[in-house]
């Protein structure tokens, strides 16, 4: 049992035995410093041999019957921006298994993904000052290289390698069993479990849509003729969240009045749905009362359902996801019902930023 050991047991594999503070190791190391904007160099010129070293994302069994790849793209791409953030300051490229390997077939309707996809095909990660993608796959040429010092789950070991400026690269080995307070002892930046905000202070790393993906969101804004216009988005997780949150007709037209009366210059946008569900009789019902309210927007084209156009021309779910996911982003206000945390959100663009609130509902 840890007790009293928090602040350094975040840091290893598994529990530590020690009983008190007073036995833990001495502290990790502190990262190497980001570039400084505005300071000589440019970024990366702490890596004048290039980036020669390797951070690789191993896929493990997760227990409790658990496939190591279920997970959905929004989850890998979180892992992949604190990986990124990691590979940034140690002049590493990110490994990761191909998509196949890390997506599960559960979210994609049950299909497994096409193993000639690449992740380039969902996203774009790159490094300030580095030509070329921040992520490599499993054949690069450091990670079976006998000759390179190969650490496996010990972010310390590798913040030390690196700062002793050892010429031998190294590639460091992290399990996806691993506690997430890793990451958040690591980097000591998540804020409510914002995990866009972990990342925020590295400028110098970018994750973003993959060019296919962005075009695919550019292709439906313009059949819709939304393009170069405003209007809003309503996102509703049916499938494995309707026992976490309530998206029934009631709770709906409940939230739709809540966010029109918290932000009124949004009644008269269009609005882009959002959801999993394929049942015909709710959708047109979630279409008539959207409609139908008091303040609903006026203009003859009231609600677009996104996912079925996506569905159409992207060949997998995960896709359908990314693309969608831009289309949100551009939106200038919406209304989220998905998971615990995120029933009844409403959100609206703001010059000073997003401004949020979450609905009392019933």
């Amino acid at each position: 049992m840890c007790l009293g050991c928090r602040s350094c047991d975040a840091y290893n594999v598994g529990c530590p035995s020690w009983s008190n503070a007073s036995e833990c190791p001495p502290p990790p190391p502190p990262l190497p410093p980001l570039w400084a904007p505005g300071s000589p160099g440019q970024p990366g010129d702490h890596c004048p041999d290039g980036r020669p070293n390797r951070v690789q994302y191993a896929l493990t069994a997760r227990g409790q019957g658990r496939p190591a790849y279920h997970a959905g793209l929004g989850d890998r791409v979180a892992v992949i921006r604190d990986l990124a953030d990691l590979a940034f300051r140690l002049c590493a490229l990110v490994v990761l298994a191909p998509p196949s390997t890390m997506l599960s077939a559960q979210h994609n309707h049950g299909a497994p993904v096409s193993q000639e996809k690449t992740w380039d095909d969902y996203v774009e990660v790159r490094f300030a000052g580095w030509n070329g993608s921040a992520l490599t796959g499993p054949g690069s040429r450091l990670q079976l290289d006998s000759g390179d010092v190969h650490l496996s789950n010990s972010v310390n070991n590798a913040i030390r390698h690196f700062g002793s400026r050892s010429s031998v690269p190294f590639v460091l080995r992290l399990e996806d069993n691993l506690d997430d307070e890793l990451f958040d002892q690591l980097w000591r930046r998540r804020t409510a479990g914002d995990v866009a905000a972990r990342t925020a202070a590295n400028p110098h790393v970018s994750v973003g849509h993959s060019s296919s993906i962005t075009a695919a969101a550019d292709d439906f804004l313009r059949a819709q003729g939304l393009e170069g216009t405003e209007y809003t988005s309503i996102h509703l997780r049916r499938g494995d969240a309707v026992r976490e949150c309530n998206t029934s007709l009631g709770r709906v037209e409940d939230a739709l009045r809540g966010c029109r009366n918290l932000y009124p210059a949004i009644k008269d946008l269009p609005t882009v749905l959002f959801t999993d569900e394929t049942d015909e009789g709710y959708l047109a019902a979630v279409l008539s009362t959207a409609s139908a309210q008091e303040g609903a927007p006026k203009s003859s084209r009231t609600l677009i359902t996104a996912d079925a156009w996506f569905s159409e021309r992207l060949d997998d779910n995960f896709a359908v996801f990314a693309a969608g996911q831009v289309v949100k982003d551009r939106a200038v206000a919406g209304l989220t019902m998905r998971r615990r945390q995120h029933c009844g959100r409403c959100w609206m663009r703001t010059q000073h930023g997003v401004e949020q609130a979450m609905l009392r509902l019933g």
